[in-house]
């Protein structure tokens, strides 16, 4: 489905107006304009690109939704890719897709899969700071990166709180097998995340470079506050990592000791196991002995074996063995 909103002069002209006619609108003085389209509606954005000179090879990665997020810049355009994320907790899932963004001098042109991004989420945002939409294109794209950024955020924020709790509840784990399955379902998520937010701020680098932008200069401080917000997105998840590696190490550490228990306890056992075998063998040795066939002669035999069996199990009991 599309999407398609236009400004003139810092106000909403048209809302959801055919891909064709948002397009004629495209290049009018004082007016922005905002196409959204997925990678199904490939004649729209070839038809576009055909309009506004859009470079081949960022029209391919948009419609393959190339992982490789990246920003380059085009005679005619920039082209930003970048992700937005999605972490459910249960059970330890991560959904990342990617959004590929075309800027021109009066156009914000977006290719995505419809899911975790919304068009409702896009207008909220562009509609919660109105006093900037006078600003043209760089209003949208800042409004885009921000809505972007700070579902990411999220992501990062609900895997933070699935790691604190999975911390807490270590020694809480029937069995350190769970633990570790947990742990390592939690990785695997916060490895897909880091690899989305990485390249991510390089491409925002690259927004910010040298070359003269495409969008309204008194835009940069508040895009600068994007690319502040994914950095600290990129140092939050390296602290992740490091906790990772803790819960693993002290999940593997806590296995050892519930291991070096058990082997204690089998260990103690066998020990008392064996004193019976003891006592018994030398009362049945085939040489006379005092006490041999005679009654108390058992009745000696019975209270060796339970004396030394109950010392036994009292030396090991009171230095915690069994």
């Amino acid at each position: 489905m599309t999407h398609t909103r236009v400004y003139h002069d810092g106000r909403v002209l048209h809302d959801d107006l055919p891909v064709d006619e948002a397009a004629r609108l495209i290049g009018r003085r004082r007016t922005s304009v905002w196409i959204d389209l997925t990678p199904d509606d490939e004649p729209a954005l070839r038809a576009l690109a055909a309009q506004l000179d859009l470079h081949a090879v960022a029209v391919r990665d948009a419609l393959t939704a190339h992982p490789a997020h990246t920003f380059a810049r085009y005679a005619s355009h920039d082209f930003l890719s970048g992700p937005t994320a999605r972490f459910d907790p249960e059970p330890a899932r991560l959904r990342v897709e990617v959004v590929s963004a075309f800027l021109t001098p009066n156009a914000l042109i977006t290719v995505r899969r419809p899911g975790i991004l919304t068009a409702e989420a896009l207008r909220a945002q562009w509609d919660q700071e109105p006093e900037l939409a006078g600003h043209g294109v760089g209003f949208l794209l800042y409004g885009l990166l921000e809505v972007m950024s700070r579902t990411t955020e999220d992501a990062v924020r609900a895997l933070d709180e699935a790691l604190d709790e999975l911390a807490e509840q270590i020694f809480d784990y029937a069995s350190s097998d769970e633990a570790q399955r947990r742990s390592l379902s939690l990785r695997r998520c916060l490895v897909s995340l880091r690899r989305a937010i990485l390249p991510f701020d390089e491409a925002l680098d690259g927004l910010g470079g040298e070359a003269r932008p495409r969008y309204d200069a008194a835009m940069e401080p508040y895009l600068h506050g994007v690319h502040q917000r994914v950095r600290r997105m990129s140092d939050w998840t390296e602290s992740l990592r490091e906790m990772v590696a803790s819960i693993a190490q002290t999940t593997m550490s806590l296995h050892d000791s519930r291991m070096t228990v058990i082997s204690k306890k089998v260990s103690g056992w066998a020990a008392l196991v064996a004193v019976p075998a003891v006592v018994t063998g030398f009362f049945g040795i085939n040489v006379p002995y005092p006490g041999i066939g005679r009654e108390w002669g058992f009745v000696l035999c019975c209270v060796v074996l339970v004396a030394s069996f109950l010392g036994l199990y009292a030396t090991f009991k009171r230095r915690d063995w069994l």
